[in-house]
């Protein structure tokens, strides 16, 4: 059921994105392999991390799920530019958060929807 949750919360979250951006050659192309490949690979390591501490209140693991995923849109990010052979500039913050940490902290709302979502239908 994980696997098919993020699958559905990958596709949705390109959707949104897609939306958003409305340049969908570049989107279509680029970013949504980046998404779907990395972001989807990075989100099981994060839920991953998140699942082994145990966490006493849910605020707290909110929060820390938070900084997981805007960490991983960036790694994601930065491993994209390394890979194309460019050096990742992290003064430039703004393509960062709009790049990087937008679609992933969209990723994981889009996924806790889809969570509670799969678990009232499905337990």
């Amino acid at each position: 059921m994980v696997t098919i949750e993020k699958l559905f919360s990958s596709v949705m979250t390109g959707v949104i994105i897609i939306y958003l951006l409305l340049d969908w050659q570049f989107v279509i192309v680029a970013f949504l392999s980046i998404l779907l490949l990395a972001g989807s690979l990075y989100s099981v390591v994060a839920d991953y991390l998140i699942e082994v501490k145990h966490f006493q209140h849910k605020t707290v693991e909110y929060l820390y799920s938070l900084f997981l995923y805007a960490f991983g849109g960036v790694l994601v990010i930065a491993l994209f530019q390394i890979v194309q052979g460019s050096i990742p500039d992290f003064t430039l913050w703004a393509p960062w958060l709009f790049l990087g940490v937008f679609p992933a902290l969209l990723y994981f709302h889009v996924m806790l929807v889809f969570r509670v979502v799969f678990r009232r239908f499905y337990d």
